[in-house]
């Protein structure tokens, strides 16, 4: 039998713990119950318990140090905390020491037995060998909640390979599961911390408390119920007899009252469920789940929603490069080069302003931040030399962790102010301000008669002085790249607007069309007529 301690300076809460649970029955023994800290660390020393269950605060040693203290000594003790309201510092220590769960007074019988069967399987599962793979899959099958899990995995992985074709009696035989003819839908339960302040085990722990809440409140109404934890988010497969899901739903909502009650410890949690269609047919389920995903995708145009039904709508015509211009993306990176963090934040708040317009494009919206983060990117690695940066699968997850837009973009801008923090003080011993001024001039009087004289002269340099810093810095000669700027925005010109050769080639400084025509073609191997051609 598993040996427990169980300490609290309230006496009558250890007589309560006590008397809540059969502890025979679940092949466990209180060994001991203790009302202080540090006697309660001397009975671990002797005793070596497999659980204990204790207060967060005692006098002697408070729950979080009689934790570090014995796991310091016994690693694979098992600890159940129990805190009231208005202790969120001292859970999330607690929960950073690796216990199993937290219990809020006043305790609830279900969630205790619950933790205890959860570790006595966990201790089981540590002394067992898993090697083998196919001792795995026979305790697997030897669990019907298991095998059930594995079923909706499987889908989850293989959707063209787990049911197709099947019929629910044999799905029922493999799988242990007690499907009915009736309705089946998917509902995806995300949760959102507050961002930047999210990590893998306070999310696992959220998760697990909500799946738990769902299976409480949703098992005794449906036909069967399966659920996973699958990419930081809950996927439940749901058989019922109603099509509508009124019970479902009315369920559901009363768990919101749970919810918040989670916000002692998990700080500006939100949650949103979305649901896909209500169908007849089970073989359908995998594309229900990738529609209560779009359900969740389309939470930007629903602000502060909790529940969201998928709809079936036409996607937009739009394009990211109809939001993200090429023009939009020249300016962002000038911005990277001239270290202009206020310009590029200004463009990134008229850059949200249109997200917002399109809120009900979910995925139009998804691509275009994946567009955006390219360009952030390539902009911070070419201009600011940042390395280190996450890969397109960090951010594509990052994307799915914010709960609004306005999250969305005050991340992004945290992001960019941290590299720019970070570049600051690399380059604080060689950092140039003149070429700095100078390359912002060029960008705003490109289109003026300027001259490696003008410039010099305004920063206060001897010409050719500052040619060769220019050149040092810059790696390019002062005309080199005023003409490329030039070209450059003649480009976008060409694309982007009505005026004739003439007239770009005046709107780019140049007031000989012959000559701009001459140096257009040396740049880029194109005339501007054949270049407008070939790409507009």
């Amino acid at each position: 039998m598993l040996k427990v301690i169980i300490a609290d300076d309230e006496i009558k809460v250890c007589n309560l713990i006590y008397q809540l649970v059969d502890w025979e029955s679940m092949g466990l023994e209180v060994a001991a119950i203790i009302n202080d800290g540090i006697s309660a660390f001397d009975l671990i020393k002797e005793i070596e318990p497999d659980i204990v269950i204790t207060d967060i605060r005692m006098p002697g040693y408070d729950g979080i140090e009689l934790i570090r203290r014995t796991k310091e000594i016994l690693p694979n003790v098992f600890f159940i905390i129990i805190s009231g309201y208005n202790q969120f510092e001292y859970a999330q220590n607690a929960i950073r020491y690796g216990v199993e769960n937290y219990l809020l007074k006043p305790i609830k019988k279900v969630e205790l037995i619950n933790t205890l069967a959860k570790i006595i399987e966990k201790n089981s599962q540590v002394k067992s060998d898993f090697n083998e793979k196919k001792e795995l899959k026979t305790m697997l099958r030897s669990s019907v909640e298991k095998a059930k899990k594995n079923l909706l995995t499987e889908i989850l992985f293989n959707p063209l390979g787990t049911i197709v074709n099947n019929d629910i009696d044999s799905i029922n035989k493999e799988y242990y599961s007690n499907f009915k003819t009736g309705f089946f839908t998917i509902a995806v339960i995300r949760p959102f911390l507050e961002t930047g302040e999210e990590n893998e085990e306070m999310i696992s722990l959220l998760l697990t408390k909500i799946q738990s809440m769902v299976k409480q409140k949703l098992e005794p109404i449906c036909i069967e119920l399966i659920t996973v934890i699958w990419q930081e988010q809950i996927i439940c497969l749901i058989n019922t007899d109603d099509p509508k899901l009124k019970t479902i739903i009315k369920q559901l909502n009363k768990m919101k009252i749970d919810i918040a009650n989670l916000k002692d410890i998990f700080q500006k949690a939100n949650i949103i469920i979305g649901f896909g269609e209500v169908t007849d047919n089970l073989n359908k389920i995998y594309s229900n789940i990738e529609k209560a995903q779009t359900a969740i995708l389309s939470r930007f145009a629903q602000s502060n929603a909790y529940i969201i039904n998928y709809e079936d709508r036409t996607e937009s015509k739009l394009e990211p490069i109809d939001i993200i211009d090429t023009s939009l993306k020249d300016r962002l990176l000038s911005y990277f080069e001239t270290l202009d963090k206020n310009k590029l934040f200004e463009e990134l708040d008229r850059l949200k302003k249109v997200f917002e317009k399109n809120a009900k494009e979910s995925k139009l919206i998804y691509r275009c931040y994946t567009e955006l983060i390219d360009i952030i990117i390539f902009g911070l690695k070419t201009h600011l030399n940042s390395d280190n940066l996450y890969d397109a699968s960090w951010f594509r997850k990052q994307f799915n962790r914010f709960y609004t837009l306005n999250d969305m973009f005050d991340w992004i801008k945290e992001w960019i102010d941290d590299e720019f923090e970070k570049f600051s003080e690399l380059k604080k011993n060689r950092d140039n301000k003149p070429i700095r001024l100078a390359k912002q001039y060029i960008h705003e009087n490109y289109n003026k008669s300027i001259s490696l004289d003008d410039v010099s002269s305004m920063l206060g340099f001897n010409s050719a002085y500052f040619s060769t810093m220019f050149k040092k810095e810059t790696g390019e000669n002062f005309i080199d790249y005023l003409i490329k700027i030039r070209i450059n925005n003649a480009k976008h010109l060409l694309l982007q607007s009505n005026l004739n050769i003439d007239g770009i080639a005046t709107a780019v400084g140049y007031s000989d069309t012959k000559y701009f025509t001459k140096l257009f073609r040396k740049k880029t191997g194109l005339s501007p007529s054949e270049f407008k051609k070939l790409y507009g």
